[in-house]
């Protein structure tokens, strides 16, 4: 056996826990307002970072030293003070700059805790749906990608389509379905104010035997499509923009839900039938 491969594997397979331990805890600096706090601040003391976040000074001790080892932050010992770079600033303390990559933090909590789930589908053959990963979730996709839209959808990407942009600047028509928490929509509504915008969340209404969970999936879209628009400023269904589940968008009354199936239970499309025993 090479001693010195498996010792590199060893180390790798340590520091691949320590670095998902790390974004927990990027994760609890980003929703705290930590970075936000430190950005463009210099170097600060446990104390001051306190003072101007409000956070408990226990915690916050406990916090700045793992990021610290985790190399987020820089700290002068002789001082006991932490820095949050410039360099580093850019990608995690402002929510509204393309730059920003904290949405990533909120979509691996979801993700990790589906890890039994997932191995259970390995050994079933069976799916997972959206709605398993969370009434939030909608709102974490957003929020992991929300800045880049607001860069570059309308001024980027959609500009690379002269005649869609003419046809929506003449009052064309748009439909984004599967819209998330809605942000695309809403987004395009406020550039092509002549257009009809229509954001369809997808949801698994009409599937055999998910009536209920439908509708609490319904309600909680909602929820998130709300708090989307009013973010940015338009409510809800106001404007040139309509937000609604797919399911209640008059092009699915004429089409069965792409989630109903023949059998009673769902199955994944790669599940394969076993052979029959002769």
């Amino acid at each position: 056996m090479d001693q010195q491969k498996s010792k590199a594997f060893m180390n790798r397979l340590v520091s691949d826990v320590a670095s998902g331990l790390a974004v927990a805890l990027a994760l609890v600096g980003d929703q705290v307002g930590l970075f936000k706090a430190m950005a463009g601040a210099g170097p600060l003391t446990a104390e001051q970072l306190h003072e101007r976040t409000g956070v408990r000074l226990r915690y916050l001790q406990e916090w700045l030293a793992g990021m610290a080892c985790a190399g987020y932050l820089e700290h002068d010992d002789a001082a006991q003070t932490w820095l949050l770079p410039d360099e580093h600033a850019m990608f995690v303390a402002n929510p509204d700059s393309e730059y920003y990559l904290g949405g990533l933090f909120a979509a691996t909590a979801p993700l990790t805790g589906m890890a039994p789930r997932v191995a259970e589908a390995f050994k079933s053959g069976e799916g997972i749906a959206f709605t398993d990963y969370g009434e939030t979730n909608p709102l974490v996709i957003e929020h992991m990608n929300r800045s880049v839209y607001k860069a570059r959808l309308t001024q980027v990407w959609l500009a690379e389509m002269p005649e869609v942009v003419s046809r929506l600047l003449q009052g064309g028509r748009a439909l984004d379905v599967g819209c998330g928490a809605g942000l695309v929509p809403v987004l395009m509504a406020q550039a092509f104010t002549s257009a009809q915008v229509t954001g369809g969340g997808v949801s698994p209404a009409g599937s055999d035997g998910m009536e209920n969970d439908a509708s609490r999936w319904s309600s909680a879209w909602r929820n998130a499509a709300s708090s989307s628009a009013r973010r940015e400023r338009i409510e809800g269904t106001a404007g040139n923009v309509i937000l609604s589940p797919i399911c209640e968008l008059p092009i699915a009354h004429h089409r069965r839900s792409r989630y109903q199936r023949d059998e009673p239970t769902r199955r994944s499309r790669y599940q394969r039938d076993e052979p029959k025993q002769e």
